[in-house]
């Protein structure tokens, strides 16, 4: 049985320092509960900004490597260390106004040159008061979804993702992220794609 299996690289960038912060860790969350390997989704041991996950989605069995950041120029700064992303989440809190003005176009285009980039872009707005069951304040102020949108366009991202629930939302959020990949490993390499998927089956039954 060859060990066949698709890999993706994932930047997800959102602060955890303010009161409440980003709400970054659901997309762990989510990764964590699908892994088929607990000993591998912990931290690693040197840098506990990067996670491992192993996961199978339609019987292909997908490696994915996560980085953490705070900030985009963490990101830069580490280049030679992360050395390629396929994707980039930019998260922030809804309730934060002033998140949304933490991410510029000129920082994104400074990234974008560091790492060659043009992978998916992901602009995720994140309800943290509906997913974590948080009292709404009377004078509490939240970014508008049109705002979002217009965000999104400003850093020329493909998407802007609003989340509120935490298991309806992050399985459309991660299916577009993996059907797109699987197309593309499918076309590309159906031989492999054909291997990958008789692993994965493999891996299901036991």
């Amino acid at each position: 049985m060859k060990k066949i299996s698709y890999s993706l690289h994932l930047g997800i960038v959102g602060s955890k320092s303010s009161e409440n912060g980003s709400g970054r860790e659901i997309f762990l969350d989510y990764l964590k509960n699908k892994t088929i390997d607990d000993k591998i989704s912990e931290p690693n041991e040197n840098d506990k900004s990067l996670f491992n996950y192993f996961i199978v989605y339609k019987q292909i069995p997908i490696k994915i490597k996560v980085f953490f950041a705070e900030t985009l120029n963490e990101f830069i700064f580490n280049h030679e260390k992360i050395k390629k992303l396929d994707i980039l989440i930019l998260a922030l809190n809804l309730y934060d106004l002033n998140s949304i003005n933490e991410f510029t176009k000129e920082n994104f285009d400074e990234f974008k040159d560091n790492f060659s980039f043009w992978g998916l872009t992901f602009l995720v707005g994140i309800d943290i008061i509906q997913i974590f069951r948080k009292p709404v304040l009377a004078d509490s102020l939240r970014i508008n979804k049109i705002d979002l949108i217009k965000k999104a366009k400003e850093l020329d991202f493909l998407y802007g993702y609003e989340i509120k629930d935490k298991d309806e939302d992050l399985i459309d959020f991660y299916d577009n992220i993996f059907n797109d990949f699987l197309v593309k490993f499918q076309i590309s390499s159906p031989e492999l794609y054909h291997l990958a998927k008789l692993y994965g089956e493999y891996l299901k039954k036991r």
